[in-house]
């Protein structure tokens, strides 16, 4: 499914109301938890804007301070 800058926006008030009814599209979805949204939110920010989600993954690098 390809989502849209309203599809976000509707996760987002959904999320921040506490509700488990999002609009999404012309269609109505209602997920079993708040956890799910969260994910949906994450999918939808990767898929409107890869370069902006990062993996999770911290790379420390050390030197001598020369």
């Amino acid at each position: 499914m390809a989502f849209t800058q309203q599809d976000l926006l509707n996760v987002e008030k959904a999320l921040s109301n506490g509700e488990r009814r999002v609009k999404l599209g012309d269609k109505e979805v209602e997920y079993r938890s708040i956890s799910e949204i969260v994910q949906l939110l994450k999918i939808i920010k990767r898929e409107l804007n890869p370069d902006s989600v990062t993996n999770g993954r911290v790379y420390a690098s050390t030197g001598k301070g020369y």
